[in-house]
């Protein structure tokens, strides 16, 4: 008598990359700097994001999810234009979503009124 055994392969789903939802950003000419205002749990840091700019848009990704128990707290993270890619004489339009409340930022859902 024969016995099959069949293994199966578990592959983690991939998570859809979405834009991060920013609390705020600013963008400084005279320092030719970007910074992005995100939510925390306490292990972002500014290695966690990336850039991806085409045309004149720019979309800012988190790459690592913050899986830390700390109290959500608004963290800023500076990036040269350089290092991004931006030409700070050419208009950027951002293609993130913002968001006033930084205890809904990282809900991933949107309230709308």
């Amino acid at each position: 008598m024969m016995i099959g055994i069949a293994f199966m392969l578990i592959t983690p789903i991939a998570k859809a990359v979405a834009p991060e939802t920013l609390v705020g950003l600013n963008l400084d000419y005279d320092k030719k700097q970007l910074t992005i205002l995100v939510v925390s749990s306490g292990c972002t840091q500014a290695k966690d994001f990336k850039f991806e700019l085409t045309s004149d848009t720019l979309t800012i990704i988190r790459t690592k999810h913050d899986a830390c128990k700390a109290m959500p707290e608004v963290v800023s993270f500076t990036y040269p234009f350089k290092e991004i890619g931006i030409n700070p004489n050419q208009p950027l339009i951002i293609a993130n979503p913002f968001i006033a409340n930084p205890n809904l930022a990282n809900m991933g859902v949107l309230i709308s009124l």
